[in-house]
């Protein structure tokens, strides 16, 4: 997403993106929310006591909360966020590994 865009229109490029992806059938995975360790300790807080408490229901307002999260706790530094998650996404086409067939 473009994270400088603090516009009414922010999280539209990355909702597009992943609706996309999940009308063409691939399965959307999300990591819990990440905190730089130079970004504001309190946000640092506030994300790990809350690492999985997300909006999946709802992929644009579970960006939007990245952009709140960043303008309730902003960066100290010189980058424009703070905080992330990482997603992927796997294709329901995927060749998946079998399980394995003996015990350990």
């Amino acid at each position: 997403d473009k994270m400088n865009n603090y516009t009414s229109n922010k999280c539209e490029e990355s909702f597009s993106f992943l609706s996309n992806l999940h009308n063409a059938g691939y399965i959307i995975f999300a990591a819990p929310i990440e905190a730089h360790p130079r970004s504001d300790p309190e946000g640092r807080e506030q994300t790990a006591a809350n690492k999985l408490n997300r909006r999946f229901d709802d992929l644009k307002e579970d960006c939007l909360d990245l952009h709140r999260l960043e303008q309730k706790y902003p960066s100290k530094t010189d980058w424009s966020m703070g905080y992330w998650t990482d997603i992927f996404a796997v294709s329901p086409d995927a060749p998946l590994p079998s399980l394995p067939q003996h015990d350990l």
